[in-house]
């Protein structure tokens, strides 16, 4: 298995984290700067700015129709998530799972302007490929902050590494295909992952 440091990912998930909640649309069009995905590291300012944007519909552009979202093997036998459902995670359940999520940061009555903060960071140890053709893997460091998720206030981080595998399409435009996510090697428990934070609202 993978470990690696990390900067991480903040995610406030609600007092009752194994209680998932059934989303409601959110604001269909928020404002997000938006660049055509003609290079990997695009895609992932696109993240970036789709989750500090709180916008779905922008986040899962990012993703490829084949995608797939592996979990740390360290959180599927984890104790603690044995009523988490990992499984067959697929673009429709990432979809479902972050729009959960992102309206409950809506709906949490934080002021607009400190909703969501995300950051994906690269790793000196790991640089990016200089010339990608047709499909990359990269790896980044993430840390993301969704207010109302996992209580009232920014005390908790969702935090993790991951290697994302991108693929180019037919007119060179770049999309996440698979992403293996992986746990600060640190891990004491008061963070949970990227995998765990979306997992606690999967229906």
């Amino acid at each position: 298995m993978k470990t690696i440091p990390l900067l991480g990912l903040v995610m406030l998930v609600s007092c009752s984290v194994f209680e998932p909640r059934d989303p409601e649309d959110p604001d269909p069009d928020p404002p997000v700067v938006w660049q055509t995905p003609t290079q990997p590291s695009i895609v992932i300012i696109n993240l970036q700015n789709s989750l500090s944007g709180l916008s779905v519909g922008y986040y899962t552009s990012c993703f490829h129709d084949d995608f797939l979202f592996t979990a740390d093997p360290l959180d599927v036998s984890d104790p603690a998530f044995q009523s988490l459902d990992f499984s067959d995670w697929t673009k429709d359940v990432e979809t479902q799972t972050v729009s959960s999520i992102i309206y409950q940061a809506q709906a949490s009555g934080a002021p607009s302007d400190s909703l969501s903060l995300a950051y994906f960071t690269t790793d000196t140890e790991h640089p990016d490929p200089s010339v990608p053709y047709d499909s990359v893997t990269i790896y980044r460091n993430y840390y993301i902050v969704a207010a109302g998720t996992l209580g009232s206030g920014w005390e908790r981080a969702a935090m993790g590494s991951a290697w994302i595998t991108l693929v180019a399409d037919e007119f060179g435009l770049w999309s996440i295909r698979d992403w293996d996510d992986i746990r600060v090697p640190y891990y004491t428990g008061d963070h949970y992952t990227w995998g765990v934070a979306k997992a606690l609202y999967r229906r």
